[in-house]
Formats: C-alpha cells, structure tokens, sequence
C-alpha cells in the first residue's frame, strides 16, 4: 500500500505512523562524542567541507530521501534513531554483513545529537531496501527497481554492491546488464544514483571490458566511486588511489578508503559489548568512499531545494561535484578515481545567497557574487547597476543620486571604485565640475582606483566617473535631471 501510493502524483508523502518510542538519548554506558575525530568532514583538500555546508539553509540534507542498498544494517543502534523502522520492499535474509551496513548508514545520517558520531547529511529521511531478500535470492537489480518507485527527483540512492567482472576481480554492479538498465530508469527518473566501483583493483578502460564503462559507448548516470588514500594513511600520498580500489575513466569521484570514523564493528568503542553501541575507527575500501559522496550529493540537493530551487539532475551534481572537487593525486597506483568533493566550492554554484544580500539566484538575484546588487536595490552612487532585469531601474548606474558624479572630498586625488562584475578594464573621467560639461580628462585603466597628480582650481573640487570598458561600456549613469549621459568631458 506504501508503494502505491507514493506512485500517486497527488500524495506529496506517505509513511507508517511510528510506534512509540524513547526518546533519542546515550544508552549506557555513557558513548563519548567521536565527530571531532570525524576528519573527513572537515575543511578541503584533506575533508570534504560538510561542516561548512551545515551552516546553510538545507545544508543537513533537509527533504532529501535516501535509500542505501545492501544486505542488512542494525537500525537499532543508538545513533541510528532515523533509521528505526526505515527498511521498504523486502525484508532482509539471515543477518549478514550488518555491521558493514551500520557503518555505510552511521557515515551518513548519525544523529546530531552530542555523543557518538555526526552523519554527513544527518538531516536526510533514510529508506533501507535489502538486496538479500528474505524468501528469494541476491538481486540487486530487484532492489534498485524496487527503491525507485519510492524516490523522485532529487533523491539520492546508494548502491553499496559490487559483482565479479570479466577477469575474476570486483567492478561496480552496472557491469551486469539488469543492474545497468535499473539505474538507468533511476537517473532517468531523476534520482542522484551513488555506485561503488569495487574493491578488486580492476582497470575498467581493459579491453576484457568490452567498452562497457567507455561514456561513449553507454553511460547509466550513475555517479561511479573509487577509493583514495586520507591525509593520515602512511604509505602513500592523500587523495592517491588505493592499490585495492577498481579504477578507470568511467570513475567520477573518490572518497577516503581507510581511516573512516563510524557507527558498527566495535574496534574505537563498544559499549562493553552492546552492538548497538559499537563504533569504528578503520571503516574502509570503496565501501566506505561511497557513503561520503552519497552524502555530498544529498547536502547539495537539500541546499538547492531549501532556497526554493528545484532538485538539480543527477548529471549536473555529478558535473558540480567533480569540476569543483580536490583533484586526485599521484601516488603508487595509477589509474583513475577522480576528485574528493569540495561542498565548500561545489555550493558556490548552486542556488544560494553566496554574498549574504539577502537574495539567492533562484530568489532572483543577478549577481550572487556583489552583495550591492540584488532584486529592487537602490540605484547608489557606487558605479554599479545594483538592479536586476524586470526591476525598475535595471540597465542604469547610479540613477537616482542627487549628482552621478564622484566627489571625494577627503583626498581629491585619489579615487577608487568598487569592481564591476565581468568588467576587464574601466573608463574614468574627471571634471571640475559636477556636470562633467568642460575641463575634463580620462583614463583607463585596469585597476579599480587612479591617482590623480593635479590638484583642482583655488575654490574647485575634482569629480570622478567610473564606467566598466571592457568587454563592454557600462553607463556613466544619469545627471541630476535624471537624464541619461551619452558621455563625459564633452
């Protein structure tokens, strides 16, 4: 019943009504608060900036819904509390692997909540879809297919799998051709696919392949993830390719494969041999490189969405993600596994108030990058067109001060103006008087002030305009009859 009626296009959400339950609280023994230890949210090149996305609006991944897709996890565990009750289609088979799917889900939605870890995006609703269901076999096509119908665009679905390719050696599951054709329909469909390319340290470009992972030849749109060394690993440099980690030009990102702080396993805290207390400092391989990207993307979607914008399709996360992250580094394994996300850079370019005005780009605003220009800003004596299209105003600088001109009494011969957007070089004129009719001289100039060695007529001052020149002539504004100057120094 679920299913069906998340497919209705009228139901904007449908859920099980929880059972009662405690609230969220440190079981005992008392679990020390591990985030500091968590270093792969910190700042960029060693992190992927999480921490920075958590001060935005959706920056927690606020309306994003997340399904990881694996064998089983402990939705019991007491950092978990999102996750309780969160498992759709099937009901997982015997227990297996579940301290692997404890960590893959820690990495990303671990409670906020002072003690344990902090998931990357810890704000994202989280759905759990076995591909070990009990009562039929290992299909992980079945589970794609299957989490799909619960997703729309903007969701972000992991796929923690590998299978065996063609030289004996784990690949990313897209190798088989029901699993490509199930996260196809998924991009298609506009969810973020996240896919781990495998732990079998394969060459995915080898013409064992086929082309199968050549773009060229088909591309599911997934976002594919290798596994790179941490700014802590011994033997090799940060951001090389682990000698473990399935490689080639179809891999689009890389996260830390070793090093990784989380819920399950026990080995950095076990709450003396509670499972639902356990805790991991070694979580690894592309296991754990995936989870990171998964939560990336789900941090951008809830930005871009908390702004107002719609969700951005997985191609452009994955183009944003890569053209913006901290790119690989050699080291003793060659071979491709891309960047490490960047949200810090990667949110410069989604819908945000990314020069604090008030206004983001999907709020209308012309210029996210001059907090002097936003929609319906005064037009101010500042050498810019502070306006926006569709605004009144928009096309003039500085057209509703008193005198366009630039009167800087303090030190008349020096003037600096504030930088016009896309501007390479200015115009500046100077006059004796405010009218700039007579007496006048220019510059140009690709600094943004002048220093002007004469000095004004006993009773005089200098006035000064600044236009943008290049690539294009801005306005010189308008005068105090509001009439549009056609030029200077005339």
């Amino acid at each position: 019943m679920l299913q069906a009626l998340r497919r209705m296009t009228l139901v904007r959400a449908v859920y099980r009504p929880a059972l009662p339950q405690p609230p969220p609280v440190d079981i005992p023994p008392p679990t020390p608060d591990g985030e500091g230890n968590q270093l792969y949210l910190n700042a960029a090149p060693g992190g992927i900036e999480a921490r920075d996305a958590w001060t935005r609006p959706g920056g927690r991944g606020e309306g994003v819904f997340l399904v990881d897709i694996e064998y089983d996890w402990r939705d019991t565990h007491e950092d978990l509390d999102s996750a309780l009750g969160q498992q759709y289609c099937f009901t997982p088979n015997t227990p297996s692997y579940i301290e692997h799917g404890t960590a893959v889900i820690g990495q990303i939605v671990g409670g906020n909540n002072g003690y344990g870890i902090t998931g990357i995006a810890s704000q994202a609703e989280i759905g759990l879809v076995t591909h070990s269901p009990n009562g039929s076999g290992y299909n992980v096509a079945q589970a794609i297919d299957c989490a799909t119908q619960l997703m729309g665009p903007g969701d972000v679905m992991l796929i923690e799998a590998q299978t065996v390719g063609p030289l004996g050696a784990f690949v990313p599951v897209e190798w088989d051709q029901a699993e490509y054709d199930a996260i196809s329909i998924a991009s298609a469909a506009g969810i973020v696919v996240v896919e781990a390319a495998g732990n079998g340290g394969e060459d995915l470009d080898a013409p064992a392949f086929g082309g199968a992972f050549d773009r060229l030849v088909r591309d599911s749109g997934a976002l594919v993830v290798g596994a790179g060394a941490d700014p802590y690993y011994i033997d090799q440099p940060d951001r090389s390719r682990l000698d473990s980690s399935t490689y080639g030009s179809r891999l689009d990102l890389q996260g830390w494969g070793d090093d990784v702080v989380t819920t399950g396993y026990g080995d950095a805290f076990d709450g003396g041999g509670d499972p639902n207390q356990y805790y991991t400092q070694v979580f690894s391989g592309t296991s754990s490189a995936s989870p990171m990207i998964a939560g990336a993307a789900a941090l951008i979607q809830g930005v871009q969405m908390a702004c107002g914008g719609t969700p951005l399709a997985p191609s452009t996360v994955r183009d944003l993600l890569v053209s913006t992250g901290s790119p690989q580094v050699s080291g003793p394994y060659p071979g491709n596994i891309g960047p490490r996300p960047d949200l810090h850079g990667a949110l410069m370019h989604v819908d945000v108030d990314n020069d604090t005005d008030g206004f983001a780009e999907c709020q209308g605003d012309c210029d996210d990058a001059v907090a002097a220009t936003y929609p319906g800003a005064p037009e101010t004596n500042d050498g810019l067109d502070n306006q926006c299209p569709g605004y009144p105003g928009f096309g003039s600088v500085d057209e509703i001060s008193g005198n366009s001109g630039f009167l800087n009494t303090a030190d008349v011969t020096n003037y600096s103006w504030p930088p016009q957007s896309g501007a390479l070089s200015y115009e500046v004129s100077r006059s004796d008087f405010g009218a700039f009719s007579s007496g006048c001289m220019r510059w140009q100039t690709t600094a943004t002030s002048i220093i002007d060695g004469a000095t004004p007529a006993p009773g005089r001052v200098f006035h000064y305009l600044a236009r943008p020149l290049t690539p294009y002539s801005g306005s010189w504004g308008k005068n105090s009859a509001g009439v549009e100057r056609s030029g200077a120094c005339l």
